[in-house]
């Protein structure tokens, strides 16, 4: 299992809003705030967490209110990478908008004991590389949990590598329908699984071709 990129997928609160800004032409604001459990339920703020753009543009780290901004970033879809010694690494898909400050909570989780990570993801389809000949798709793969935990599925697709577009979140099974793929286009795809306590991995990114039969 690749330890590189054990993570837990944020736990998005669901609070998220955008405001107007006059920032510069093509960047946008982001303002987050990272909580955490104390005990069995209380949720405190979380200080220290660094926080980083991928791909790289910006660097952050929370306060003591758990806050932290990014600020004039260029507009596009970044995972957002939440660190901080004893926790879980945090990844998290953000769209930054033009013009606007988009502001949301994030979990981060500390290290759960006796629980191991799940599986990472393999057996890919479409195969790594391969030739798929209709614009729908049934996207599938396989993972496992070794403590028989649920486990849920994020998956990223897009035309740009690495694929930072996660177009389905929580899935509770191993596939995905996804229509109208462009004959002509390779596509870059890749799937987080994530345990019911959080621990999670991020699978290896595979391609494939779409061919007009």
């Amino acid at each position: 299992m690749n330890k590189i990129w054990i993570a837990i997928l944020a736990l998005v609160i669901c609070s998220c809003s955008y405001e107007s800004n006059p920032v510069e032409n093509e960047v946008g604001f982001f303002k987050g705030t990272i909580e955490t459990y104390s005990g069995a339920t209380n949720v405190v703020y979380l200080d220290g967490v660094n926080i980083e753009t991928l791909p790289e543009s910006k660097i952050a780290l929370s306060d003591g209110h758990g806050k932290f901004s990014l600020d004039n970033v260029p507009s596009g879809t970044y995972i957002l990478k939440m660190t901080k010694e004893d926790y879980y690494d945090t990844y998290s898909p953000v769209l930054i908008e033009e013009g606007k400050i988009r502001t949301d909570f994030f979990m981060v989780l500390p290290f759960a004991e006796d629980n191991t990570f799940p599986e990472e993801p393999y057996s890919p389809y479409p195969l790594d590389s391969g030739l798929c000949y209709v614009s729908d798709v049934t996207m599938f793969w396989r993972s496992s949990d070794a403590d028989d935990n649920p486990i849920y599925f994020d998956i990223y697709l897009s035309q740009d590598y690495p694929p930072t577009e996660c177009i389905a979140q929580e899935l509770e099974t191993d596939r995905l329908v996804v229509k109208g793929l462009i004959t002509g286009k390779t596509y870059y795809w890749r799937v987080r699984v994530r345990d019911y306590y959080g621990a999670s991995i991020l699978g290896d990114i595979w391609q494939f071709r779409v061919k007009q039969i």
